[in-house]
């Protein structure tokens, strides 16, 4: 069962390792063209890499004995298994969760426009960052 559940755990991380980098590759070339679909594709980048990472972090946590069945659970769980530094960047994440929520309306021009801004100016880096404390924690 043990090592069920460590496969599963490295599945998910080497996923959400794979979605950062896409991320991070698509706010880039964002960056260098504004074109509108470009943005769109960052965003949609952003939704599925929101969704490797806290997965990858759900079953961790769950490793660890805590409760994490929701988005939401799992971030409030980030700071007892090591995983965020405060309060400040536990309340950072719900505001991803927040964007993640929202990004079903990105064909209104200024939501998609703001989400992205918060994409390239936060929430890619710390998406990443996340992915590569993962790669790093002790099953």
């Amino acid at each position: 069962m043990q090592d069920r559940a460590f496969d599963r755990f490295a599945q998910r991380r080497a996923d959400a390792a794979r979605a950062a980098d896409r991320l991070t590759e698509a706010v880039e070339r964002c960056s260098h063209d504004p074109d509108p679909m470009l943005r769109d594709a960052a965003i949609q980048r952003f939704e599925f890499t929101f969704e490797a990472v806290w997965k990858a972090a759900k079953v961790y946590l769950e490793h660890l004995g805590l409760t994490a069945d929701t988005p939401r659970q799992t971030i409030r769980a980030f700071l007892s298994a090591g995983l965020a530094a405060d309060a400040d960047e536990i309340e950072a994440w719900f505001g991803m969760l927040d964007d993640r929520n929202l990004t079903s309306r990105t064909y209104i021009e200024p939501v998609a426009q703001r989400i992205y801004d918060r994409i390239a100016g936060e929430h890619a880096c710390r998406l990443a960052a996340m992915a590569r404390a993962l790669t790093q924690v002790t099953w």
